[in-house]
């Protein structure tokens, strides 16, 4: 009898082994996959930071600061020499709206006098440091009268978009803000 008893409690400590082994072996298992879920993340944000960083060094991640925007407009008009700017800035309005963030969109336009055409293309490179934009479109016309020197021979009416990624909560906070067109020059 003692035997089979310890037949008996040898067979029941080996299947709790058994047991545990077989636990063990899916704990090995589930952190094994964890870890490849950590390595994929790890290597997904090795991939997206930098993307992230060119985008809030092009301006995707600042807050639409529509007064200082203008200011710095015109102060680049003004160091491009563009003779006469005027704005219109249109209420904000949503792209692409995606949980807490979304693509928001400005509609800007500007009128323009103009010297010479050149003066378009740098108040262009200056807006690109101000942030991201989609230029719509730009129609230059040919003043009809002949100019005086270093007068404005060109008129251009340019409308482009403004873009940002806003949070939901800082554009409830923001407002729309719709200017009526005031001259900047």
């Amino acid at each position: 009898m003692f035997a089979s008893v310890t037949v008996f409690l040898f067979h029941q400590q080996w299947w709790a082994w058994e047991k545990a082994r077989d636990r063990l072996a899916l704990d090995v298992a589930a952190l094994a996959q964890q870890k490849s879920r950590n390595e994929e993340a790890v290597e997904l944000y090795g991939r997206l930071v930098p993307r992230y960083e060119q985008a809030a060094d092009r301006g995707w991640w600042r807050p639409q600061e529509r007064l200082a925007w203008l200011e710095s407009v015109r102060d680049a008009a003004r160091a491009a020499g563009v003779v006469r700017l005027r704005y219109t800035l249109s209420p904000a309005r949503w792209l692409e709206d995606e949980g807490d963030f979304g693509i928001r969109s400005v509609a800007v336009e500007l009128e323009m006098d103009l010297v010479h055409g050149g003066q378009l293309l740098d108040l262009s490179r200056a807006l690109e440091r101000l942030g991201p934009f989609s230029w719509e479109r730009c129609k230059i016309e040919r003043r009809p009268e002949p100019p005086e020197p270093a007068a404005p021979n060109l008129a251009a009416v340019c409308r482009l978009e403004w873009l940002a990624i806003v949070h939901r909560s800082a554009d409830e906070a923001d407002g729309d803000f719709v200017d009526d067109g005031l001259d900047a020059i």
